[in-house]
């Protein structure tokens, strides 16, 4: 409730460098504090910062993409273990150049030394890649997914992208598996994969298209102009509602939530107390 931390780029254009920073409250968003400067490789074609990281108060981890190259995305890994006051680079693609292929999707740390990263690799390479790191960033793993049990397969037919890792400890955990059939890309074929044993052995269920969203290990939605919630961890999904807008959403409980709404040049933030079936219009009101 009083602890978190933001970055931010203030030139819209990626080509152009400048200083970046991470900030800081310790004090519920009263006041805060700039890092140290990230230590941005001198030769990167550009910096984009994303997947801001943190397993406690104390550690946490950056990414800062820094280049782009064919089916490559380049990318700095940054590391903290004071709260976010001095960042360390600790991967960049020279050190760890086996990791730098595809786009990255999503970094998640389950505790200090454990993390998985997601990819997509756009067609380009067959399978569903997945990275898994034991040692705190520095070195990385690829995870071998299987396809699910009754689609053997599935990645020989399909285009498959992995994203969302979510893991509640370095063994249990879910990411969120997105194919396209190489036959029609107009047709999305989903699954959440979960795992106890730190991804030795995966367990599949099929999801809705959208972009999944897993409050706990029961909890889910699958949220597009169509809103489907799970209760059950993915065994079974309803259909909530549907929305004429695009949505970037954040859930707190089964049934509060929000989601900046874009429709064409026009933007709103609103909110759900049912789970998403209905959303209220917020509107801004000037500080006296």
């Amino acid at each position: 409730s009083s602890t978190a931390w933001i970055t931010y780029q203030l030139n819209p254009n990626f080509l152009v460098q400048e200083e970046l920073t991470v900030w800081r409250t310790t004090d519920g968003g009263l006041n805060w504090l700039p890092s140290s400067a990230l230590d941005v490789p001198s030769d990167s074609e550009f910096t984009v910062l994303s997947d801001l990281a943190f397993a406690d108060s104390r550690n946490g981890w950056l990414i800062a993409h820094v280049g782009v190259g064919m089916n490559h995305d380049y990318f700095s890994l940054f590391a903290t273990q004071d709260g976010g006051d001095f960042w360390r680079r600790i991967v960049d693609p020279f050190s760890t150049p086996d990791i730098q292929g595809c786009l990255k999707t999503g970094l998640q740390f389950a505790n200090a030394s454990t993390a998985w990263l997601t990819m997509d690799c756009q067609g380009v390479l067959a399978g569903a890649f997945l990275y898994q790191t034991t040692d705190g960033g520095f070195t990385w793993e690829t995870v071998q997914l299987p396809p699910p049990e009754d689609d053997a397969a599935l990645f020989t037919r399909a285009f498959c992208s992995t994203h969302a890792p979510r893991f509640t400890g370095p063994e249990a955990g879910s990411i969120y598996l997105k194919c396209v059939p190489s036959s029609d890309f107009n047709v999305e074929e989903n699954f959440l994969y979960r795992t106890e044993d730190a991804g030795m052995s995966w367990e599949t269920v099929s999801v809705p298209a959208g972009e999944l969203q897993m409050l706990d290990d029961d909890v889910g939605w699958a949220l597009s102009s169509d809103i489907y919630q799970t209760l059950n961890g993915g065994a079974s999904w309803q259909l909530l509602g549907t929305v004429a807008w695009e949505g970037q959403f954040s859930f707190v409980s089964r049934l509060a939530g929000w989601a900046i709404a874009k429709d064409g040049e026009e933007f709103a933030l609103v909110r759900t107390g049912d789970g998403g079936a209905s959303w209220q219009l917020l509107e801004p009101e000037a500080l006296q």
